[in-house]
């Protein structure tokens, strides 16, 4: 693997990881403001505070589980670890590097392959590559990188 191809491959990581982060942070803001909706609604004295509650509990099972925030920090600190390998990459050899990249990839999560493309496009566009070798994004995907802040598009 030339120097090139490991730089894109870090380029990509650092866009997938800043990505993954800024759309878990806001799933679990949307969801908490959602709680605090529905959880005065139960109090409100509003018909149908059993349907309330029960919404409240399942959205409470699905943060705590999937722990969106926890994730989002984890990936915010992880993007900030590849933007500081690709800002410091002139001090390390090809070798170094390469491991470097290992290392930090060892502590990355399990990504969610609905970003790929997205982080993919956003990759090429900074890397001023041509439009050809993007990704076509579907409407879902293009939605989903509006919600994650970061819609690329030329």
């Amino acid at each position: 693997m030339d120097r090139e191809e490991l730089l894109y491959r870090i380029e990509y990581s650092y866009n997938f990881e800043h990505l993954f982060s800024s759309l878990t942070w806001r799933i679990d803001k949307l969801i908490s403001l959602i709680l605090l909706i529905l959880g005065s609604a139960v109090f409100s004295g509003v018909q149908g505070a059993f349907w309330y509650g029960l919404a409240v509990a399942v959205l409470t099972a699905i943060q705590m589980t999937y722990q969106f925030a926890k994730s989002s920090e984890h990936s915010s600190r992880q993007s900030r670890e590849y933007l500081k390998l690709l800002t410091l990459e002139s001090r390390y050899s090809d070798d170094e590097l390469l491991d470097k990249l290992v290392e930090l990839e060892d502590n990355d999560l399990r990504p969610w392959l609905i970003l790929s493309d997205i982080a993919l496009v956003r990759t090429n566009i900074r890397k001023g590559y041509d439009e050809d070798q993007d990704q076509n994004l579907s409407r879902t995907k293009r939605f989903i990188a509006w919600f994650a802040g970061d819609n690329p598009h030329r």
